[in-house]
């Protein structure tokens, strides 16, 4: 194998690394359509390779390093996720991120699908212009939304995991989980809400979302402070509400916030 290389480098002296690089490429190119099953075959065939090198590198030359790996397709990748580090940088992630291999994974995952979605969401505005198709722009959105919520609730949630977010189920599955959401916008249709008057066809899930509430649920959703739309673990709810709703606004006829139980029934007692 030493010898083939050596020649094909004699033959091609200025442009061999340009004919390998185009070569890996195309294979990853080769590698783009798959079936999930496939898709999570070849993820963990390729954890195995870069943790075989990382080894190798470290035993042989002491070079330690860690890296995470992860899918960004949400609605294929939840369960994919990998983390790996040296012999010499062990609990590296613990000791100085104060978080175990779970919880860095679910971090990192969190990270990209947020970044995927943001962006998918930016290209819909066209750099900031009125985007050219409404329809698109609100495909767009749900899809954000619901990559987000899978990101922030994903993480040890079997039922966050699937090609669909369960959008109806969201409080139900949430009090399973001992998870509870607090600041969701007041003037947004709750998860498993029912729009009254109720519509002919009845509810479509997230779908039942219009335009402007997406864009507000999608504002609550990149609102990093305490007034943001967070997920809290709970594990003594016993009856308590599962949703908490933000404080309505200041023209509002209510003079309480929603709240939300996982039988889907509301009261104004926030």
């Amino acid at each position: 194998m030493s010898k083939c290389y050596k020649l094909f480098c004699e033959q091609y002296p200025d442009t061999y690394k340009q004919i390998l690089s185009v070569y890996k490429d195309t294979v990853a190119l080769g590698n783009a359509e798959k079936t999930v099953a496939q898709r999570q075959q070849l993820f963990h065939s390729t954890s195995k390779r870069f943790t075989q090198l990382f080894n190798s590198v470290a035993k042989c030359h002491a070079f330690e390093g860690a890296f995470l790996l992860a899918g960004s397709v949400v609605n294929q990748d939840g369960g994919i996720g990998y983390m790996h580090t040296t012999p010499s940088a062990e609990n590296f992630f613990l000791e100085r991120c104060r978080a175990d291999e779970d919880e860095m994974v679910g971090h990192f995952k969190a990270h990209i699908y947020s970044r995927s979605s943001l962006a998918m969401v930016a290209e819909a505005f066209d750099g900031g212009k009125e985007p050219q198709d409404p329809c698109a722009e609100y495909v767009l959105s749900l899809n954000y939304i619901a990559n987000s919520l899978f990101s922030l609730v994903g993480r040890g949630c079997n039922w966050a995991s699937g090609r669909l977010f369960p959008w109806k189920n969201l409080p139900k599955n949430l009090a399973k989980s001992s998870i509870v959401c607090y600041n969701f916008p007041d003037n947004v249709l709750f998860p498993g809400e029912e729009r009254q008057p109720r519509p002919k066809g009845g509810s479509k899930g997230i779908s039942d979302l219009t335009l402007a509430e997406c864009g507000t649920l999608i504002a609550a959703l990149t609102d990093k402070s305490k007034h943001g739309l967070h997920f809290v673990v709970k594990p003594d709810l016993h009856g308590s509400p599962i949703i908490y709703g933000a404080p309505p606004d200041t023209d509002s006829k209510h003079a309480f916030a929603k709240r939300m139980y996982a039988n889907l029934k509301c009261d104004r007692h926030g």
